[in-house]
């Protein structure tokens, strides 16, 4: 699970990082946590990594957080959001930024159990993938968020709807078979692709909705535009 802090004051972040690790250690969840004192830093994080749970502090710098998260529901609506606060005023008009938790500072592991495990509950229903890629680090991609995959060489290249993944010693065919082939079609020796996000298909290609064109093997061109057919019409 990635989390991020939105907060700048320290009495809130250091034990919040720390509630969140044995939170997570109770529920036998991997966590990384990164701590943003600003929403333009909060922002900028966001351009560059995925965050599963945003924690954020309702009145930070003259921004208000409730107003920044209804703006994080239209490009992101899946994302799980806890609102910091040190009163409960502002507790009924932040359900319109659909919360999973509201909580008064300073932080108290109990206070932020329920939605933790709720956030952790969500992510066990997802189809996770970790991936290596080449300086060590590990990146963990949901499935949905899969446009296709590519190999070439030894190098895999997982593109999501944010960003491309590349990744050393794992195969097509082993990342593949961890995928449902209801949705993941083999199009081509070297591209798997994702059915939801194709928007037609053409010779000899997929169309996807950030505009890429994914190959289709000339061999499976009728069986590829008839299961795109029956997988639109389903």
């Amino acid at each position: 699970m990635n989390i991020a802090i939105c907060d700048d004051s320290r009495f809130n972040t250091v034990p919040l990082e720390e509630q969140l690790k044995e939170l997570a250690a109770e529920s036998e969840i991997e966590i990384s946590v990164d701590v943003c004192k600003s929403y333009s830093h909060l922002q900028a994080a966001m351009k560059e990594k995925k965050y599963d749970l945003l924690l954020l502090q309702i009145s930070l710098r003259g921004v208000n957080g409730i107003d920044f998260a209804r703006g994080l529901r239209q490009q992101h609506n899946d994302i799980n959001i806890i609102f910091l606060s040190d009163n409960g005023d502002s507790a009924l008009s932040s359900f319109s930024a659909i919360p999973v938790g509201y909580i008064l500072t300073p932080p108290v592991k109990r206070r932020l159990r329920i939605p933790f495990r709720y956030v952790a509950e969500r992510l066990r229903g997802r189809n996770l993938l970790v991936f290596s890629e080449p300086n060590g680090a590990r990146v963990t991609v949901d499935a949905d968020d899969i446009l296709y995959l590519e190999v070439i060489g030894s190098e895999l290249s997982v593109c999501t709807k944010t960003n491309i993944v590349k990744t050393f010693g794992t195969s097509l065919s082993e990342t593949y078979e961890k995928l449902s082939h209801e949705r993941f079609y083999r199009c081509h020796r070297s591209f798997v692709v994702n059915l939801d996000h194709v928007v037609r298909s053409a010779k000899y290609y997929f169309l996807m909705e950030n505009g890429e064109k994914v190959t289709v093997a000339k061999n499976r061109y009728a069986e590829a535009k008839a299961i795109l057919e029956d997988f639109v019409g389903k």
